[in-house]
C-alpha cells in the first residue's frame, strides 16, 4: 500500500522539474541525498563537474529540499522502514534421518519464493525513491499466504523433531 500511496506534489519551478526528470530517467544514477552532501561541501557539480558559484549551489540544494519537502521524506522514511532481510535457507544437515525431503524441500522452496518477493519489493522501494510522487503498482505477491505455507512446513517439521525426541525418551524409559 506504501508504493501506491500517492503523495502531494508541490509546485515546482523549472529546476526542481529538471531534477524531477533526471530522477525519471531509466538509467538515472542520480541519488539526490548524496548530490546535496557533496553540493554542501564542494564548488563542484557531482553531475556535470562544472564550477558552482556559492548563488547556484544554494539554488540546487534549495530546490532539493523543494523536491523532498516533509512529506515526501515521511513517505520515504516508512518505506524504507519495511525493508526486509532474505531468510536463509535451512540448513537440515542435523536432521537428516528425521525430517523427510518433501518437507525439507517444500521449506526451502517456499523460503526461496519468499525471497524473491523481498527482492522484487525492495527494488520497487529503491524505484519509489528516485521519484516519491509516482505510485507503484506491482501485482499481489501473495506473501502473507507463504508464509503461512512456510510456518505451517516449520510446524510439521518441528512435530517430526519432537516425535523423533519423544520416541527416544520412551526408549530411555523403557530400558530402566
Amino acid at each position: 500500500d506504501l508504493l501506491k500511496k500517492e503523495i502531494n506534489k508541490p509546485i515546482f519551478g523549472e529546476l526542481e522539474n529538471k531534477i524531477i526528470d533526471e530522477l525519471n530517467k531509466k538509467d538515472s544514477f542520480v541519488d539526490l541525498n548524496n548530490t546535496k552532501i557533496v553540493l554542501n561541501n564542494s564548488k563542484i557539480c557531482p553531475l556535470c563537474f562544472q564550477s558552482l558559484n556559492e548563488d547556484h549551489r544554494h539554488l540546487i540544494i534549495d530546490a532539493i529540499n523543494k523536491i523532498f519537502d516533509e512529506e515526501a521524506n515521511n513517505h520515504l522514511n516508512e518505506l524504507k522502514s519495511i525493508i526486509l532481510n532474505k531468510i536463509s535457507s535451512y540448513d537440515f544437515s542435523p536432521f537428516l534421518d528425521i525430517i523427510d525431503n518433501d518437507t525439507k524441500n517444500n521449506i526451502n522452496k517456499i523460503v526461496d519464493e519468499i525471497n524473491k518477493d523481498i527482492e522484487t519489493y525492495t527494488k520497487e522501494i529503491c524505484n519509489k525513491e528516485k521519484n516519491v510522487f509516482i505510485p507503484i503498482f506491482i501485482n499481489n505477491l501473495k506473501m502473507n499466504e507463504k508464509l503461512n505455507l512456510l510456518e505451517n512446513q516449520i510446524k510439521k517439521a518441528n512435530k517430526l523433531i519432537d516425535d523423533y525426541n519423544d520416541n527416544i525418551l520412551n526408549i530411555d524409559k523403557l530400558k530402566k
